[in-house]
């Protein structure tokens, strides 16, 4: 709860520094203030304590899924100063949009009513649909910004139909009192029918397939930093407050709806993988891959115990530190060559061997090869659904992890690959920059080292 209030707090004062003229200090504050927001945030750790009337409970889950939420918020915050030299926006108003789509996410991983989900995902939605449309003069952002509020916004009643649904069988929003009611067998009609609805509607906020026809043009279309932000942050978001939902309150109704969760991820697996196989822009590319991804992290809904949890959360942390270090390097290119189509990544290994260094750990752990955290997540997502009677299943992540090494290894075998049209001048590498691509690699590696860190967390 302290989490969300100093949240809050800090898009006010973003929105303030607009008007008392202190917009170029908001970074810096921004920074101290997401870090006192962190620690705000795990001294929550153990408390489990409800609030607004039993409206949210703050647990190790929603404590876990906060921090990460606000470690990607604060790499996006350190990467975002060149972004505002690039694009004409107003920064304040820019931040103020990040912050409060955190806090969206902060409610969607700490809710224990399904009104305050509603209003967690709406406000997380309201604000990426504003900053996918940030470059005002960019026609691609426009249409990214237009196409994900028209999508969005048609999901939306999903949801909410699914949330009246269960509310009419279950008889209230609280999901103490719908999984009581789940438990009792003999399940109303509109229970299970609700539940379907409230599942579509997720599938499209994580880019499930065939709900994920938005992602490539979205991703594409916002800008860099905003792509960033909607790969990361909205990811944890959603599959944090989906396993909230669904292997506490929902889960006695999964049973009957086997085959639909069966295909929709395999159907992401194959969708996802396969795509990314034909795509030559960068930014496309992360989008078919986070859409594989999405695929992997369905295993552990399937599963839906805290041992599923703990995977989903270690996978999670695992693609947001290696997608991280990914859109930093871009960012940099884009900056360099005015273009963030991510064709300038071949022959980066001669003009700047570091920085494909980082790319190429980033690369490695989300195709999942050992030494790196993604070997490990997904492993661990893996003997779950195995555990869980979805063996099939894994075979065909398995097989899609298997087709995902040929794009990622695409993107290392080009930076080895001298560029005989390009001089080789060398990246400039702000300060910054170098600590967040520092960070993100020894995470990527420490966790494929010694996994055990996180892996029991929850």
């Amino acid at each position: 709860m302290k989490a969300l209030i100093s949240l809050s707090a800090l898009a006010i004062l973003s929105l303030a520094g607009e008007i008392f003229g202190f917009k170029r200090q908001t970074n810096v504050l921004l920074i101290i203030g997401l870090l006192v927001t962190l620690v705000l945030n795990f001294m929550d750790w153990n408390t489990n304590i409800s609030y607004f009337s039993n409206m949210m409970q703050y647990d190790n889950f929603s404590v876990a899924f906060t921090g990460a939420i606000l470690l990607c918020g604060l790499a996006v915050v350190l990467l975002s100063p060149h972004f505002f030299k690039v694009v004409e926006t107003s920064e304040s108003e820019s931040y103020a949009q990040l912050l409060f789509l955190m806090a969206g996410g902060l409610l969607m991983v700490s809710f224990s009513n399904l009104s305050m989900f509603f209003i967690g995902i709406e406000l997380l939605s309201i604000a990426s649909y504003i900053l996918a449309g940030t470059d005002k003069r960019n026609l691609y952002s426009n249409e990214a910004a237009l196409k994900y509020f028209l999508m969005g916004a048609f999901w939306s009643s999903f949801l909410l139909m699914g949330i009246a649904l269960v509310y009419a069988a279950a008889g209230s929003f609280d999901l103490a009192t719908i999984a009581a009611y789940s438990t009792k067998g003999n399940l109303s009609g509109y229970f299970y029918l609700g539940t379907f609805f409230i599942t579509l509607a997720l599938a499209f906020k994580v880019s499930a397939a065939p709900f994920h026809f938005w992602a490539p043009d979205v991703y594409d279309g916002s800008p860099t930093i905003v792509t960033l932000s909607m790969s990361t942050i909205v990811k944890i978001a959603a599959f944090g407050a989906a396993a909230r939902l669904f292997s506490y309150a929902l889960y006695p109704a999964m049973p009957s709806m086997s085959k639909i969760w069966w295909i929709l991820t395999a159907l992401t697996l194959l969708v996802g993988s396969l795509g990314a196989l034909q795509q030559t822009s960068f930014k496309r590319l992360l989008a078919y891959s986070g859409v594989a991804n999405a695929g992997y992290l369905l295993l552990g809904l399937i599963a839906a115990n805290n041992n599923a949890n703990n995977a989903l959360l270690f996978y999670l942390i695992a693609y947001s530190v290696a997608t991280i270090s990914a859109f930093a390097v871009l960012l940099l290119l884009s900056y360099k060559y005015d273009d963030e189509n991510g064709e300038h990544f071949k022959g980066l290994a001669t003009t700047s061997p570091w920085l494909a260094a980082a790319v190429t750990v980033s690369m490695l752990s989300l195709a999942g090869i050992p030494p790196t955290a993604g070997f490990f997540g997904k492993y661990y997502l893996f003997t779950q659904a195995i555990a869980a009677g979805h063996t099939s299943l894994v075979v065909v992540a398995i097989l899609s992890s298997i087709v995902s090494i040929v794009y990622y290894f695409r993107i290392i075998i080009n930076m080895y690959i001298p560029d005989e049209n390009s001089l080789p001048t060398a990246l400039e590498l702000p300060f910054v920059y170098k600590i967040v691509l520092i960070i993100t690699t020894i995470t990527s590696l420490a966790l494929g080292i010694y996994p055990s860190v996180l892996a029991n967390i929850l």
